[in-house]
């Protein structure tokens, strides 16, 4: 899926250059759910992170090369990207300091999945990936374990809940209610068999 999170990446720089940096790190996550090893992901959901429209505004940030979504676009970093990272920090050294990171507010239905402050990640080791693969598959685990049970519980409620119809009697036989009949009035079979 290189070219659709190709352009899923261009559609974040879009975001970014509009200030909707909640659709830019959605965006970001569905790449990274993809390939959690795609270094730009990372660098561009550390924009949208940062609320930051642009590379320029990324260099004012102080404490930025312990950020912990920078040190996840350092570490799958390509070699351009690793060029860039750099001058990043190179900038930030030179450059005045105007603006310190401000948390973002923690919105109620997300709070749950908000990652905690940034920390310094060990450098990297030969294979990281199947850890952020491992924490996917544990959460694909227990939506399908809830979904599981949700559908045992609909099975159960169908059977408590929804009855068969009641057999319908089966059809009287003409003859035998000839002489039911006859037995009523009192008459015999061969009576019955001549009265019209």
């Amino acid at each position: 899926m290189p070219d659709q999170n190709d352009r899923r990446l261009e559609l974040v720089r879009e975001f970014l250059a509009c200030g909707d940096f909640d659709s830019a790190l959605d965006y970001c996550d569905r790449v990274l759910d993809d390939d959690p090893g795609d270094g730009f992901a990372y660098y561009w959901r550390l924009l949208a992170e940062l609320e930051c429209r642009s590379e320029a505004e990324l260099t004012k940030i102080p404490g930025l090369s312990v950020h912990r979504t920078f040190l996840l676009a350092r570490r799958y970093a390509s070699p351009e990207l690793a060029a860039k990272l750099a001058g990043i920090i190179a900038a930030q050294n030179t450059a005045p300091r105007r603006r310190t990171v401000v948390p973002r507010p923690i919105k109620p239905e997300t709070a749950q999945e908000q990652t905690p402050a940034p920390v310094a990640l060990p450098e990297p080791e030969s294979e990281s990936a199947p850890v952020e693969k491992g924490k996917k598959f544990r959460r694909m685990f227990g939506i399908a374990a809830a979904l599981l049970t949700l559908a045992a519980l609909a099975a159960t409620a169908v059977m408590i809940f929804v009855r068969k119809p009641a057999a319908s009697p089966p059809a009287a036989d003409p003859l035998e209610l000839r002489r039911s009949a006859a037995k009523k009035n009192g008459l015999s079979w061969d009576e019955t068999a001549t009265v019209v």
